[in-house]
């Protein structure tokens, strides 16, 4: 199943990159679901890169 969202950056975000990740949670407990990178180890937070975009001045 695939879903679509759309983030809407804040107006006065500031220039750079910024990285966006996500992690998941179980609905009825709201434990946060491990995450595995390819390599077998455990991800860092849980987490799974999304993107990384750069803001221009």
């Amino acid at each position: 199943m695939k879903q679509e969202f759309q983030l809407h950056l804040p107006p006065d975000i500031p220039p750079g990159e910024h990285t966006f990740k996500v992690g998941v949670y179980y609905w009825e407990t709201g434990e946060r679901l491990l995450v595995g990178e390819e390599n077998g180890q455990r991800a860092v937070d849980d987490t799974v890169l999304l993107d990384t975009i750069t803001v221009a001045e």
